[in-house]
């Protein structure tokens, strides 16, 4: 879809141009600022709200909430806990928590909150990071800007289920929501970077776990910058875990205009009990792209638009089908990386999200 967008950029002089765009374009704004509000805790219960507000809470309020939290997240549009919270003090709350997660790029990747909303039957989670080269400095005081900088992060996440695959029982198990915003070097919010991975448990034999994974991964910077270049791996390479195999991945084939790409997971292991397809399909404009399966166990799928424009967000939706040896810990790690480019085309540092998700098969 060709859309046009007017920029106003200031060099020697001051004149205004469009940029033609196809892709998703990151609409964001600031208009739900007005629905946010800070909760005031008081015997047990928070002021008035409606299902139009977003309500933020710290780590403390939740916890002295406690089971009144499911039915808040319900009525509202989103609670934002702001601040880091673990598994447990959650399904304290009455939130289910099937999946735990490793961040391998802590240092310049912190968790900063999470947000929780209600959709189609269920309460979704999804970890709020920040990217940036000192996240120390944008996280030295909790002001109100980065708390709307990671609820407009959140808000731009994309919550529904792959198009055409079942959903629990019949489809995923477990799922796990990471989102980071991106900050320049002048710690300016210039766009987001996310992930949804959805786990399917397909069927266990003597000696192993059969699972796949699809991730949606999202790449979405602000007006003023784009992205070229993305890449998203999904792999079982972490040596902290038990031994886990990959017997199939999806291949991803460069389009020269907007197309839909069916994929679909069915790949079997002997002795394995049950297995089947997992199948999905999503649209894309035209891009290259290169399916590099040489590591046995990693698949890296490289992404370039042919025609990367202003604001334009980017969604792909690859995955792999594994075998875990250990019930407990069936895990894929996942790393997405993307350096936003300026409409001069400078490329910035490149953003990386890169974590290891796990969950007990049949929890």
């Amino acid at each position: 879809m060709k859309k046009f967008l007017s920029l106003l950029l200031t060099l020697s002089c001051v004149f205004a141009f469009t940029i033609p765009a196809f892709a998703a374009e990151n609409t964001s704004d600031s208009s739900f600022e007005n629905d946010v509000i800070f909760a005031e805790v008081s015997d047990g219960s928070i002021q008035e709200y409606s299902a139009s507000n977003i309500i933020v809470m710290t780590p403390d309020q939740v916890l002295e909430l406690g089971t009144e939290i499911p039915s808040i997240v319900e009525t509202s549009k989103m609670v934002y806990i702001n601040g880091e919270i673990d598994a447990a003090s959650l399904s304290s709350c009455g939130i289910d928590v099937t999946v735990t997660s490793v961040n391998h790029n802590e240092q310049y990747n912190p968790n900063v909150g999470t947000a929780l909303v209600y959709q189609n039957g269920e309460i979704l989670l999804n970890e709020i990071s920040i990217l940036a080269e000192n996240p120390i400095s944008i996280m030295s005081e909790r002001s109100n800007k980065l708390v709307y900088d990671s609820i407009e992060t959140a808000l731009n996440t994309d919550y529904s289920d792959p198009q055409g695959v079942l959903r629990y029982p019949d489809g995923y198990q477990h799922r796990a929501n990471k989102s980071a915003t991106v900050y320049d070097t002048s710690n300016n919010n210039i766009g987001s970077i996310s992930f949804v991975d959805y786990f399917y448990e397909k069927g266990q034999w003597t000696d192993g776990y059969l699972f796949d994974t699809v991730c949606r991964a999202t790449f979405a910077p602000k007006n003023g910058y784009k992205c070229t270049k993305f890449y998203v791996s999904l792999g079982v390479n972490d040596s902290n875990f038990p031994a886990h195999e990959i017997i199939d991945q999806t291949r991803i084939g460069s389009n020269g205009s907007s197309t839909t790409h069916s994929l679909e997971l069915s790949g079997s292991k002997e002795g394995i009990s049950g297995g089947g397809s997992t199948s999905w399909s999503y649209d894309v404009d035209a891009q290259d792209v290169q399916n590099a399966f040489s590591e046995t166990d990693v698949k890296t799928w490289r992404f370039s638009p042919k025609s990367a424009a202003n604001g334009d967000a980017w969604m792909e939706e690859p995955g792999i089908r594994s075998v875990s040896t250990s019930k407990t810990n069936c895990f894929t790690r996942t790393t997405l990386k993307c350096p936003f480019t300026t409409i001069f085309d400078i490329e910035l540092k490149e953003n990386t999200l890169d974590y290891s998700i796990y969950f007990t098969y049949g929890s």
